[in-house]
């Protein structure tokens, strides 16, 4: 079986490309944080890639991980894509590297909106905390109606933190809204089990 379609942009179900994952090393990150964003999104999402130019529909195929990696286009705006009922986004990974405190949060998040004119539009960010120790509470309520007085009312793009803690695997929704997603920190062979008794389960 297929895992996408030959267009330019791919998609498959979150859960082929998980159990692709587990046996993978390579750009691990980017994966184990599509991971963590589905239990913040739902199931029922798809995930799609921009495919380099030197993939020509009808003559190129993936059908393994190591395909992706190969055709994936790693020199782009747009890291991956989410496909969801109400449309799709493009989203751009940031990782984020300082002292991870409200302040510093804060900083990085102007600086980079600055970078688009403080205006995203259709570029959805999902930031990686790099660290997992904080510098004090995070005001997560404070971040959010920063975002919220720079930006412009009617800007649809979603702002999203990814970090953990010693046991779980948090996401945190800054800009339209606020909102948080946890989710137990599992081992891929955690994630195996728990995706092939889902997929057994709904034959």
């Amino acid at each position: 079986m297929d895992m996408i379609s030959q267009t330019p942009k791919f998609k498959t179900t979150m859960q082929e490309l998980i159990l692709e994952m587990t046996s993978h090393r390579d750009e691990h990150e980017i994966f184990v944080a599509l991971y963590g964003l589905v239990s913040f999104m739902g199931d029922d999402i798809e995930i799609g890639f921009v495919l380099s130019p030197q993939f020509i529909p009808g003559r190129d195929r993936i059908n393994s991980i190591e395909d992706l990696f190969r055709f994936r286009q790693t020199h782009s705006d747009i890291d991956f894509i989410v496909k969801r009922s109400d449309g799709e986004g493009e989203f751009q990974l940031k990782r984020f590297k300082r002292v991870l405190n409200t302040e510093n949060l804060i900083a990085e998040l102007e600086r980079v909106i600055r970078h688009y004119g403080n205006k995203l539009g259709d570029v959805n960010l999902l930031f990686i905390m790099q660290q997992s120790k904080t510098e004090g509470a995070i005001d997560f309520q404070k971040i959010s109606e920063r975002l919220a007085a720079i930006l412009p009312t009617d800007d649809p793009a979603q702002i999203l933190l990814r970090f953990r803690d010693d046991e779980s695997d948090i996401i945190v929704s800054l800009h339209p809204k606020l909102g948080k997603s946890i989710v137990p920190i599992q081992l891929p062979s955690q994630i195996l089990d728990r995706l092939a008794k889902k997929t057994n389960g709904s034959q």
